[in-house]
This record gives C-alpha cells, sequence and structure tokens, in this order.
C-alpha cells in the first residue's frame, strides 16, 4: 500500500514536470512573449519611431522587469545601424544599444 502511494506521487512530480517545458505553462508565468511590431501600444510604438527615426522593425517581445513592470524591448535598424531599445509600457525609452 505505501509503495503504491510513493509511485502515484512520483508519477504525478513527473507529470507536473513534464507541463513546465510547455509553452502555455510559460505563458502562464509571464516569461518573454513575441510580440508582432503593428501589436505593440500605441505608445510604446511611437516611442522606438521617434527614438529612431526610420527604424524598420524586425523584432519585439513584451518581459517583466524585476519589479515585476511591463517594457518591451524593440529590434530593427535604421539604414545600416542595428538597434536595440528597451521601452517601458508609459513610452519611456530606458535604453538605446546600436550595433554598427
Amino acid at each position: 500500500m505505501k509503495s503504491r502511494s510513493i509511485l502515484q506521487t512520483v508519477a504525478v512530480a513527473l507529470g507536473l514536470g513534464a507541463l513546465v517545458g510547455c509553452s502555455t505553462i510559460d505563458e502562464l508565468f509571464d516569461r518573454d512573449q513575441e510580440v508582432r511590431a503593428e501589436d505593440l501600444p500605441p505608445k510604446v510604438l511611437s516611442a522606438a519611431r521617434e527614438a529612431v527615426p526610420g527604424l524598420d522593425i524586425r523584432e519585439a517581445e513584451q518581459k517583466k522587469n524585476r519589479d515585476g513592470e511591463t517594457v518591451y524591448e524593440v529590434e530593427g535598424r535604421s539604414g545600416e545601424t542595428k538597434h536595440e531599445l528597451l521601452i517601458a509600457a508609459d513610452g519611456t525609452v530606458l535604453a538605446d544599444t546600436t550595433d554598427d
């Protein structure tokens, strides 16, 4: 009887462990989420375009910072320069890293 209880506990633990790798579980725990440029909040999109005129957005992700606040990482190019912007949900540009 005791060994059956242990086996059930192990089976449940293994089942939960397998679920952790699912993308739906990741989304529940506020992991980084890809966002299409056209789906960025208007304040974030405006801030990116004002910070880098002519920015061609290639990738964007919604993230949570250490304080649990939503921020957006926006990557793109303007001319030959690659930009990686970090923008708060209110449109404040927190960082602009460039790579020529």
